[in-house]
């Protein structure tokens, strides 16, 4: 553990507004789990709506196939704006504590551009998720009776 001290001050003199911060690093994850709970209701239903499975879709639900694809659409635009707005939060975070990724990583310098940094990350992370998940849709079949 070296002895210098931690330069920074918490919070720094002109801070990101924590909502953004928040809203930055936990849209992603959420965005994802609404899209996965949503996508299963609809699916599992259409195909599945008795104690018995069906071959085909319901009748009158095949509105069910775009409206998942644009939750998944909908749902990655949400992980990638999460993960925009913790970049410009982490850009703001260095330029004030003057934090490189080496330090707030290696020596923990500024919560703030440690949390933007963790942003960045779950963002990209749930919105390479969302695409896995619609590619996914796409793979299997709808209803196999």
């Amino acid at each position: 553990m070296s002895d210098t001290p931690i330069r920074t001050q918490h919070p720094p003199p002109q801070h990101v507004a924590v909502p953004l911060l928040f809203f930055g690093l936990l849209i992603g994850p959420a965005a994802w789990s609404l899209q996965l709970v949503t996508n299963y209701a609809l699916a599992a239903y259409r195909c599945y709506p008795d104690d018995m499975p069906r071959a085909t879709i319901l009748p009158n639900w095949h509105w069910s196939s775009p409206t998942i694809l644009a939750i998944n659409v909908i749902a990655a635009i949400l992980a990638l704006v999460g993960a925009a707005i913790s970049v410009q939060n982490w850009r703001a975070a260095r330029a004030e504590e003057g934090a490189s990724i080496s330090e707030t990583l290696g020596e923990g310098v500024g919560r703030t551009a440690f949390l933007a940094l963790w942003g960045i990350m779950t963002g990209l992370g749930f919105f390479a998720a969302i695409i896995f998940d619609t590619i996914a849709l796409s793979m299997v079949p709808q209803c196999s009776g």
